[in-house]
């Protein structure tokens, strides 16, 4: 597994969030940070996605590309654990009420 680094910053260039995950490869990554960034994109207007000290992908958030359901079981689990952890973050990307309905259809996928 590989470390990764997400960066998402404002329409001002202020960081909202920065969360760290790990993926088999930078298309996982960026298939992991593209969900992440799309469930947070109320939020945010530019995304980085770093590997180790090298800068691997970024540009505005627009919308995701890439549909959850597209993921792997592992990677789907990631995003579904760090968007759960930035919710509870003291980020500010934890007021993202797309984050909020998120995590709670996450929740309910669980339970039912």
């Amino acid at each position: 597994m590989i470390n990764y680094r997400l960066y998402c910053y404002d329409r001002t260039g202020s960081l909202v969030c920065r969360d760290d995950f790990e993926a088999e490869n930078n298309g996982e990554a960026k298939a992991i940070a593209s969900a992440i960034c799309d469930a947070c994109s109320d939020v945010h207007h530019r995304f980085e996605l770093w590997k180790d000290d090298l800068p691997i992908d970024g540009g505005e958030t627009l919308c995701s590309v890439l549909r959850v359901g597209g993921l792997s079981d592992r990677a789907r689990k990631t995003v579904i654990d760090h968007e759960k952890a930035l919710m509870a973050s003291s980020w500010r990307v934890c007021e993202s009420r797309r984050l909020s309905e998120r995590v709670q259809a996450w929740a309910y996928i669980q339970a039912g």
